[in-house]
């Protein structure tokens, strides 16, 4: 189990490193794209895994989360090396669908992949402190790339991507040697996908702090996603160079990492409500605050913006992990939640980037801190009552490992009879 652990964590670190991340918006606008036509790239990376999302949490469900996250690392890998050879916005197009496709592998099977190992290991309580760990791991993964990053950059934009090629790579390494490492087990799958979506889309009916979970978490990714567009243009445009960016990038990823690390306890400290508060509040200020900042006071914000965003994956995970009683379903409910989240950024970075071109990068800040806040009245009015919300984990009833993993017929979904098949 530990080797299990740390390889898991070596994953989401190595995955995480994309050198190009940080400094993606730069190569495109080098390559001659407008904020209107980089807007659309994000929405054919989030079409993307709005349609993928579900059916590959399908597949690791039922051939096995390990196997299915390397194969996401793989395509990755290709995609990041894609940049060096493709061009013009249709190029750049296809390698946004197969980074997202590759992503869509690895979204909701890593944490379904981790808490089913602690499950069976009957250290499922476990689970917000050690997804907590990897959280860490991620951020100091960001925060190394971006670092490193920002030098390459100051040399040429095009050096990024086979670095971050030949990176991702080693994180296919690392899942196929955590795979290997997983005892041979026989778990219940489904004989047809539809009717894995079908009981899925039934916990969504019968857990009502499961949709509510879903789209609070979308409003969170929408400040994530957007960031890597908005707010780096506006320190280069303040004068920051590529080393400064990423030099300010990878501090802020340090301490997301650090608030990671720690958000198991402060989920622990602080009560529910103030967390799920919290969070969306000091990212709506310090956006609004981003708008109209400069000088040194833009890396004061960029740093908390970022910061914040490292409490955000385990915090959320945590909530939709212990809502869901069905082990068999986790990975394709997890993946239903990056869709709903991906939904958000494919329609709002299109009208973002329109509003950049026409009124510049501040008035596009605004319109997403307007966008957020009318979303948080929505989630204040709509927020489930005490006895609905998702439970945290020291709220949450402990039940026995594999409680509720057999499928079961339900009114609106057919009934399907389960076969055993190996999960590596």
């Amino acid at each position: 189990m530990a080797e299990t652990v740390r390889l898991y964590y070596l994953f989401r670190g190595l995955s995480s490193a994309l050198l190009f991340k940080t400094f993606l918006v730069f190569f495109y606008l080098e390559s001659g794209l407008n904020f209107a036509q980089i807007g659309i790239l994000h929405s054919v990376f989030a079409a993307t895994v709005i349609l993928l999302e579900v059916p590959t949490g399908i597949w690791a469900d039922r051939w096995g989360r390990g196997r299915v996250m390397g194969y996401g690392a793989l395509a990755m890998a290709f995609a990041a090396l894609g940049y060096t050879f493709l061009s013009g916005f249709w190029g750049f197009a296809f390698l946004e669908f197969l980074l997202a496709f590759g992503l869509t592998m690895t979204s909701g099977a890593d944490s379904a992949f981790l808490y089913d190992a602690l499950k069976r290991a009957g250290q499922e309580k476990e689970y917000a402190d050690l997804e907590g760990k990897a959280g860490f791991a991620k951020h100091v993964g960001m925060a190394t790339s971006a670092l490193a990053g920002g030098f390459l950059a100051e040399i040429d934009l095009s050096y990024l991507f086979p670095a971050s090629a030949i990176v991702v790579f080693l994180a296919y390494v690392a899942i196929r040697r955590m795979d290997r490492s997983l005892p041979s087990e026989h778990t219940h799958v489904f004989q047809g996908s539809p009717v894995r979506l079908c009981e899925a889309l039934g916990q969504f009916e019968t857990q009502k702090g499961i949709w509510w979970t879903v789209f609070y978490s979308a409003l969170i990714f929408m400040f994530i996603r957007s960031s890597d567009t908005l707010l780096q243009p506006v320190l280069r445009a303040n004068g920051y160079s590529y080393w400064k960016i990423g030099l300010a990038a990878a501090v802020s990823a340090m301490a997301a990492a650090v608030a990671s690390r720690h958000t198991a306890g402060m989920m622990r400290k602080f009560s529910e409500r103030s967390l799920l508060w919290a969070l969306p509040a000091v990212l709506i200020v310090s956006y609004a605050l981003f708008a109209t900042g400069t000088g040194w006071v833009l890396a004061l914000l960029f740093f908390t913006n970022v910061s914040v965003q490292g409490i955000y994956s385990p915090f959320t995970k945590t909530l939709l992990n212990r809502a869901i009683s069905r082990s068999n379903l986790r990975a394709t409910l997890l993946s239903m939640e990056s869709s709903v989240k991906r939904m958000v950024v494919a329609l709002m970075m299109p009208v973002v980037g329109v509003v950049v071109d026409r009124w510049g990068l501040s008035a596009g800040i605004m319109a997403c801190v307007a966008a957020a806040c009318v979303a948080g009245v929505v989630l204040l009015f709509t927020a489930p009552r005490r006895r609905d919300a998702v439970e945290l984990p020291d709220q949450a009833s402990t039940s026995e490992p594999g409680a509720g993993d057999l499928p079961l017929s339900s009114p609106a979904c057919p009934a399907s009879r389960p076969f055993s098949s190996p999960s590596k």
